[in-house]
């Protein structure tokens, strides 16, 4: 009886391991893949603003209808409002990522300082006023390399108009005379560096060094006949330096 219990089992056995075999074997857990990566680009629109720190020096001559009187050099600083759009464009040159772009701004402040212009007839020997630079516009461009995705360091370079406002003038002992406000045009270059803010996708901190050098203009000084007893204009040339720092909001920043 137990060889027969004995037999029995070990047939169970052999028959249970057979159909086991014969079952479809489970399918594997299908290996989780991770999202691919959106690459950075630099190509698209952006908008920003900013904020800092300006000064402008003139050469300054004062003419008479026999000629030039004297020449002096005056100077005025403030703070600066900025707003900015612009495009860019991302591309590679030898393993080199560039960006290259396009923009336009404008800049509000009050950039001011007394100015003594030197004559040299007497008894009115100088003339003093203060001149304001009160706002400006550039259009320009931009060209940098991308030593990381998210940092672009750059120079940048174009054109730029400024608005200085008139003087009202007054000499030892004489009455008020006045010059007309007047835009001046020129040109502008400078370099920067932006990098992305990590915590806000698209937003980025820019600080940027401007030198402008502007066209020069003759202006008469209204009243200096009556002063002088000829008339007097002044040939006024300014260069300006801005330091501006800001953010900046790019639209298609992945």
């Amino acid at each position: 009886m137990k060889k027969f219990l004995l037999s029995g089992a070990a047939l169970f056995a052999l028959v249970g391991a057979a159909n086991a075999a014969d079952l479809p074997r489970p399918m594997p857990a299908p290996a989780v893949v991770a999202p691919a990566a959106v690459p950075y680009t630099w190509t698209g629109f952006y908008v920003g603003g900013a904020f800092g720190y300006g000064m402008w020096d003139t050469n300054s001559t004062v003419i008479v209808p026999s000629g030039i009187q004297g020449t002096t050099n005056n100077g005025g600083r403030g703070w600066l409002g900025e707003a900015i759009a612009g495009f860019d464009y991302q591309f590679a040159v030898w393993n080199f990522n560039l960006v290259a772009g396009a923009f336009a701004d404008w800049n509000g402040g009050d950039l001011s300082g007394t100015s003594n212009f030197q004559a040299a007839f007497a008894p009115f020997t100088t003339m003093t006023g203060v001149e304001k630079e009160k706002s400006f516009w550039d259009v320009g461009g931009r060209i940098g390399w991308l030593p990381t995705p998210q940092i672009l360091s750059y120079f940048s370079a174009g054109y730029s108009q400024a608005h200085f406002d008139g003087m009202t003038l007054q000499s030892i002992g004489g009455l008020p005379m006045s010059t007309s406000s007047h835009n001046y045009g020129g040109w502008f270059t400078g370099g920067g560096i932006e990098t992305q803010v990590q915590s806000i996708p698209g937003l980025f901190f820019n600080t940027e060094y401007r030198y402008y050098g502007y066209n020069n203009a003759t202006l008469p000084v209204t009243g200096s006949t009556a002063v002088f007893g000829t008339p007097v204009s002044l040939k006024l040339e300014p260069h300006v330096q801005t330091v501006m720092s800001g953010v900046r909001y790019k639209f298609n920043w992945q």
